[in-house]
């Protein structure tokens, strides 16, 4: 895809439309792309409330091999990835707070 169809894409779609994809495969990923079978799991309802095809329409773009739509998931799943550390680390740290909080027997 060249740059100026990449470009007209990016314009006609509102720019959210990669985090909308990214959210509804729950950043699930199959190589260097979301997963797209994922939106295979949504109820009919849901499917329509998501927009679904819409939702296809932008993943074929990123697998066209869109530079943009690759970093904005890169950047997403690095984000994901700390929030998760985070969360994990703080856990640990509430467990040995727990701990020394112990009464000795």
């Amino acid at each position: 895809m060249d740059a100026e169809a990449i470009h007209r894409f990016h314009d006609n779609n509102e720019g959210e439309d990669i985090f909308d994809l990214y959210n509804a495969c729950n950043g699930s990923m199959r190589g260097e792309l979301l997963d797209v079978s994922k939106l295979n799991e949504f109820s009919p309802e849901n499917a329509k409330a998501l927009n679904v095809p819409k939702l296809i329409e932008i993943w074929n773009h990123t697998a066209s091999g869109c530079a943009e739509c690759a970093r904005i998931v890169r950047e997403l799943n690095e984000m994901r990835g700390m929030l998760r550390d985070e969360a994990v680390n703080s856990k640990e740290e509430q467990r040995l707070v727990e701990v020394n909080d112990l009464e000795p027997i």
